[in-house]
C-alpha cells in the first residue's frame, strides 16, 4: 500500500510493539518547458515522471503573420536537439546542430503530444520549440 509523505498512521499493524519500516519510493523526473521561439506569450512547463506517459500542454503562443507548426525538442544537458531519419522515422538520434547524420531533419512533435521516456537524465529539462509557417 502506497503511503504519501507525512501521512498519519494509526494502526497498521495488529501486533502491539511490532516494528513497522517505511521505505522510501523514489521517481525520476523530468521538466518539459516551453519556448515560443519567436512567438509570444508564456506556458507553464510540464513535469514528466520517467515512464508515465504524459501528455505536454496545447501551444498558447501567437505571433503574428504565422500559425503553428510543430515543436522542436532540445536538451538541457548537452544542448543536443532530437533528429530523426526521414527515410526511417524509428531511426531517431540526439545530435548538435550540424553534426547529425547527412540527410536527417530535427523531429517534429505534435501539438499536445505525449512523452514518457524523451531522456533518461532525472531532473533534466527538456524545451519544446515553437516552429512557425507563414500564415
Amino acid at each position: 500500500f502506497p503511503y504519501s509523505n507525512g501521512t498519519t498512521v494509526s494502526t497498521t499493524t495488529s501486533n502491539p510493539g511490532e516494528t513497522i519500516t517505511f521505505y522510501a519510493q523514489w521517481k525520476k523526473y523530468f521538466t518539459v518547458a516551453y519556448n515560443a521561439n519567436g512567438g509570444s506569450g508564456s506556458m507553464a512547463s510540464t513535469h514528466v515522471v520517467y515512464g508515465v506517459t504524459t501528455a505536454t500542454r496545447q501551444n498558447t503562443f501567437t505571433r503574428s503573420g504565422y500559425t503553428f507548426n510543430c515543436w522542436y525538442i532540445k536538451r538541457s544537458t548537452d544542448n543536443k536537439w532530437r533528429y530523426r531519419n526521414p527515410s526511417n522515422t524509428s531511426q531517431t538520434g540526439w545530435y548538435t546542430e550540424g553534426a547529425q547524420p547527412s540527410g536527417w531533419v530535427k523531429f517534429p512533435y505534435s501539438n499536445g503530444t505525449t512523452v514518457s521516456t524523451t531522456t533518461s537524465n532525472p531532473g533534466e529539462t527538456i524545451t519544446f520549440y515553437a516552429q512557425w509557417k507563414k500564415a
